[in-house]
């Protein structure tokens, strides 16, 4: 039982700020969860096992009691994935990616401009609404860098607001361009869901 515990610790410490525990016995010992004024891009939980979802951890704030504590940004959808301190309850399969967002007011912007721009995709099966969170908190982040405002990310070209702009392709920016490079598989139809591919480089061509 000691070597056991002693392997736990090696590993958590051989990985620290990661949102998914590596290896079975970190996972059973250490929530799931994005690290303090972190989210984390969780693919493939929920329910079915099949939701795109972003958990934050903003316990940062507020005494550790934010305003925004244990929302779950995903498209569309009423799952409840994330738990206090961005704790995954979806029980998701694979992160994609960690990153910040300004905290619970970054979160709200980002959130409400997601929400306009996927409101009819369908409920939390689509990787769309995580990718625009991930890349509008990127982009917010860096308008606050140049000090700007938040309200710039609603204005300012950036890759991720849906238009693939002069000085972006489908290799700098799929997630805005493959809908013009590839448009049999890429260009929005209705309220489905493109192949995650159209996200890559490749825009499923390849």
């Amino acid at each position: 039982m000691a070597h056991l515990a002693l392997l736990v610790l090696c590993v958590a410490l051989a990985f620290p700020g990661q949102c998914l525990a590596q290896g079975e016995e970190a996972a059973a010992a250490a929530p799931k969860q994005p690290p303090e004024g972190q989210c984390c891009y969780f693919k493939w939980g929920g329910k079915s096992g099949l939701h795109y979802y972003i958990c934050c951890n903003n316990c940062d704030e507020n005494n550790g009691q934010p305003v925004c504590d244990g929302t779950t940004y995903d498209g569309a959808s009423d799952g409840d994935y994330c738990g206090h301190c961005g704790v995954d309850k979806g029980n998701a399969k694979k992160k994609i990616s960690t990153f910040d967002c300004g905290g619970c007011d970054g979160q709200t912007k980002v959130k409400k401009a997601c929400d306009k721009k996927h409101k009819n995709l369908i409920p939390g099966f689509c990787w769309k609404y995580s990718d625009c969170f991930e890349k509008g908190c990127k982009n917010l982040l860096k308008a606050i860098g140049n000090n700007s405002t938040i309200d710039d990310m609603d204005y300012e070209p950036f890759c991720g607001d849906g238009r693939c702009g002069s000085e972006e392709d489908h290799n700098s920016c799929p997630y805005d361009c493959c809908s013009t490079y590839n448009q049999d598989d890429c260009r929005p139809h209705c309220d489905l869901c493109p192949p995650e591919c159209c996200g890559e480089p490749g825009c499923c061509k390849n």
